[in-house]
């Protein structure tokens, strides 16, 4: 399907994937009709990103909204104050790029890459890799949520904000990536395609 409308929705597409299909840089075309919504999900990230002015910002919550609308999931909203507690985090976390979880109220992914080419964009995308530890037919995890954990919380659909940070490790060679989303993902006997009815 091209999209031909005068509202046309152009984006810079970092993710890349094979399900996608960039044409000219600016439009993107799904393959074996994966996504629902197109329109509408570009429409969404699009608004999402509208009112973002760092670079590192914008490039952390496309790649998450492009991941989330792969399976139909509404995207994220980039929350200052998230972000903030995530440039605390890394800041605590790059004296020797360790990789603690804070195990506060929040959800959390964490990252740590050797070598400088782990863009936000690679850093949600290794996250999203872990698909291939979850069954989408059984919606759980194959093994342990150890395993797809980070995936499961990037798509889950009860997570409406998040803020994130990537950060040069001080006392060791690399970067440490850290997102923080609220609500928090992960819960126990949760589908991460449920949204919860409060």
């Amino acid at each position: 399907m091209l999209f031909t409308t005068p509202n046309v929705i152009i984006l810079q597409v970092l993710l890349i994937s094979s399900y996608f299909v960039v044409i000219s840089n600016s439009i993107i075309i799904p393959q074996n009709n994966v996504l629902n919504n197109v329109e509408e999900n570009l429409r969404r990230i699009r608004h999402t990103l509208h009112h973002i002015r760092r670079p590192m910002a914008r490039e952390f919550l496309r790649a998450h909204n492009l991941i989330r609308a792969k399976y139909d999931i509404p995207p994220l909203q980039w929350d200052r104050t998230l972000a903030r507690i995530a440039r605390r985090r890394a800041s605590i976390l790059a004296k020797d790029c360790s990789m603690v979880h804070s195990r506060g109220q929040y959800g959390e992914n964490l990252f740590w890459g050797k070598l400088d080419h782990w863009t936000p964009a690679r850093m949600v995308e290794d996250w999203a890799n872990e698909v291939q530890f979850f069954d989408l037919n059984t919606k759980k995890c194959t093994k342990d949520w150890t395993e797809c954990g980070h995936f499961t919380q990037v798509i889950w659909a009860d997570s409406q904000r998040v803020g994130c940070h990537r950060q040069k490790c001080i006392l060791q060679v690399g970067f440490i990536g850290i997102c923080i989303y609220d609500p928090p993902g992960n819960a126990v006997d949760q589908s991460p395609f449920d949204i919860k009815n409060d």
